[in-house]
């Protein structure tokens, strides 16, 4: 009597372990230290240049200003390039979910033409955007101390152009004009951190219908091509 009992219980002892190594093994994607990762500040502090979209409105500039210069390089004459607009890119935002983010921005740049003291002609641009990023391609080691990622980005905000000009032989004084609009951005970026701090570099096209017009109906939009580059954190 005690052997059948015995018997029943070894195998009952030893049925979940053999059920346990019966188990197929669990091949689910396991995620990275990166992937676990809650909510993440971003912060960026970025140099900016921005190619506006000019429609011969630095032509006119340069033809009213003898020998002119340009806030970003040398001497240009009338037919050089238009010089880009150089200045700053601020931005702060979060990491909601995995590699999606929500990012504010505050973008100011400004150039323009000047002859000494006399003649003076600046233009400023100046945007409060927001935009959502994706990492569409996100590389990292096992304990997520060196990451890299490319992000594609959409998103928009509020563009300001602004012209300043001074004559000192006409009259005293600036003569200002302003034109404000809503714009939509979007570009591609890219970074790469070593324990939360990095470097990035991105491009973004801005299109803004805000608008500076001159006498001879030369025209420059607040938008363009804007490549930046600088240092960024996540934590």
């Amino acid at each position: 009597m005690k052997a059948p009992l015995m018997l029943a219980a070894l195998l009952l002892l030893g049925w979940p372990r053999a059920a346990a190594a019966a188990d197929p093994p669990d091949t689910r994607p396991r995620e990275s230290a990166e992937e676990r990762r809650g909510v993440k500040l971003r912060l960026g502090v970025r140099f900016a240049l921005l190619f506006r979209q000019d429609e011969g409105y630095f032509r006119d500039a340069r033809v009213f200003a003898e020998s002119p210069s340009v806030t970003t390089g040398g001497a240009h004459l009338a037919n050089d390039a238009i010089p880009p607009a150089g200045g700053v890119h601020l931005e702060a935002g979060i990491e909601l979910l995995p590699r999606l983010s929500l990012m504010g921005a505050f973008h100011n740049v400004t150039n323009g033409v000047e002859t000494g003291d006399d003649l003076k002609l600046s233009l400023n641009t100046r945007a409060w955007t927001l935009d959502v990023r994706y990492a569409l391609v996100r590389l990292a080691d096992e304990a997520s101390v060196v990451v890299f990622q490319v992000e594609p980005l959409v998103g928009g905000g509020w563009y300001r152009l602004k012209e300043d000009f001074i004559d000192r032989a006409l009259f005293d004084g600036t003569l200002t004009k302003t034109d404000s609009s809503l714009g939509a951005r979007f570009g591609l970026d890219a970074s790469v951190f070593f324990a939360g701090i990095g470097l990035a570099l991105g491009y973004a096209y801005n299109y803004a219908p805000a608008t500076v017009r001159d006498k001879l109906d030369g025209a420059m939009h607040a938008g363009g091509h804007e490549i930046n580059m600088g240092l960024a954190a996540r934590f």
